[in-house]
């Protein structure tokens, strides 16, 4: 159940070039031939290379053709990186001998429509890994516009080129292709409203251990670039935003909150109260050590609700935890407490107050959404994860399934999913990162006198705090 027993290490190879079948291939993979281009008005066709040797397995051309991209893209630039993709899997010339481009003919010919989806998947996140890396990330959006080349959906008289463009088409109507455009979203200037919460996406691509690791790799990079950017872009708005030196057109909002963020950031910062909700935590934790697990799932239920200002809320709140909770794994109850368990736990939890296992959103969340208590909910999953940073991971594919269910409408009707995951980022930025946010109130002096609110919001980044 642990998921960073799934985590990619932080300095682990962009490409697992020790990879078994890659290694049982090395034979093949050390020759390649130049390309060559094909002269000018070459009828579009692809023709079997005759040959007396037996045909490549699949896994000999996936093998060879991950070497010669991970070779390419480390030493080439990403126009000619770009323009080798494109005529091994897009525009394919019949009169190119080169190995690699033979392979993918080889791989037509033998007409494995799987074989080749995944050969094309994860030669993407190759590239993407290795521009990610080199910070040429801009070559990722070409590369996913190369699947809009007009010649996909153009008719041919060639049979296998007729192949091969059905088989770019069922790629670009996949999820893998929905998936792949994620991470050129932040480049994009009119995207769908989901888009903007890419990272919650990235991050469920991220823990599918099904994905190749390349993939995996590739969005948690990914995920963790947006998560920074957008710490970053809240830290200065709230720093500017404050002073009367700075025009409004200066400024950049990074939250669909409008100028109502400033008053979300001091509403959760006073929410702190007398406790700090991460001194909260770590209180709860110690008072967890050496209790059963039917202990542990009584005090939580009363951890999760406390300091509630709505006490009635709070009532409906407790109630229907305890619900869900006596019956949690009711075969441990008798059993001391260790980690696994308050990870399994808080991860059936999250799924209790996000999303049903069907991918619809739990019974919970549309009330506390529906009577306008999103902060409420946020909170709730916040003091979850100060408790057990492992379930955070989950709780973000959770979300992503949310943000999948609704994605089909348009964005005036999901307005309180979006209100949610605005006030879920400004919420685990100020308490889950390693920004400090603190409210100061100033004096009243001079213009501040007649002001309402006297409070300043100061920002300042914790250089010894990392978020796992």
């Amino acid at each position: 159940y642990w998921v960073r027993s799934r985590e990619i290490p932080e300095n682990s190879p962009i490409v697992e070039e020790s990879n078994s079948v890659m290694a049982m291939q090395s034979k093949v993979l050390s020759q390649q031939t130049s390309a060559h281009t094909a002269p000018v008005g070459q009828p579009e066709r692809i023709q079997k290379t005759s040959s007396s040797a037996a045909p490549r397995t699949a896994n000999v051309i996936q093998a060879l053709l991950y070497k010669f991209l991970v070779d390419l893209v480390k030493t080439r630039s990403p126009e000619v990186v770009l323009e080798e993709f494109k005529r091994l899997f897009i525009h394919p010339i019949s009169v190119d001998s080169s190995e690699p481009r033979q392979a993918v003919r080889d791989l037509i010919f033998a007409n494995n429509a799987d074989k080749f989806h995944s050969i094309l998947k994860r030669s993407c996140y190759i590239l993407i890994n290795n521009w990610n890396t080199s910070r040429q990330s801009q070559a990722i959006q070409a590369l996913v516009d190369l699947f809009q080349d007009p010649s996909i959906k153009s008719q041919t008289s060639s049979p296998t080129l007729r192949r091969l463009r059905v088989w770019l088409q069922q790629f670009i109507n996949s999820k893998d292709y929905e998936e792949l455009k994620l991470f050129a979203a932040k480049y994009q200037e009119e995207a769908p409203w989901n888009q903007r919460y890419a990272s919650f996406l990235l991050t469920s691509q991220y823990a599918d251990a099904n994905n190749p690791l390349e993939q995996r790799k590739a969005a948690k990079v990914t995920a963790r670039h947006l998560q920074e950017q957008y710490k970053f872009e809240l830290a200065m708005y709230t720093a500017r935003s404050q002073r009367r030196d700075v025009k409004s057109n200066m400024l950049h909002n990074p939250t669909e909150l409008g100028d109502d963020v400033l008053k979300l950031v001091q509403r959760v910062l006073k929410k702190r109260g007398f406790f700090n909700l991460a001194s909260l935590a770590n209180i709860f934790v110690q008072q967890a050590q050496n209790i059963s697990y039917a202990q542990f799932k009584h005090s939580l239920q009363k951890y999760l609700v406390f300091s509630m200002k709505d006490r009635g809320l709070g009532e409906l709140i407790s109630t229907k935890l305890a619900d869900k909770l006596d019956g949690l794994y009711a075969e441990r109850d008798r059993d001391k407490l260790d980690d696994a368990l308050i990870l399994r736990t808080c991860n059936r939890i999250i799924e209790f107050l996000t999303v049903e296992r069907s991918g619809e959103p739990s019974q919970i969340f549309l009330s506390l959404l529906m009577q306008g208590n999103p902060l409420t909910l946020v909170m709730i999953l916040l003091k979850l994860v100060l408790i057990c940073k492992h379930a955070r991971t989950h709780l973000e594919t959770c979300i992503a399934k949310l943000i999948r269910y609704y994605e089909p409408y348009p964005e005036e009707e999901c307005q309180g999913l979006i209100r949610f995951l605005e006030i879920y980022n400004v919420a685990f930025t100020i308490h889950a990162e390693n920004v400090r946010y603190n409210l100061v109130e100033m004096p009243e002096t001079g213009t501040r006198k007649r002001s309402r609110d006297n409070h300043r919001i100061f920002s300042q980044q914790e250089s010894n705090k990392r978020r796992n």
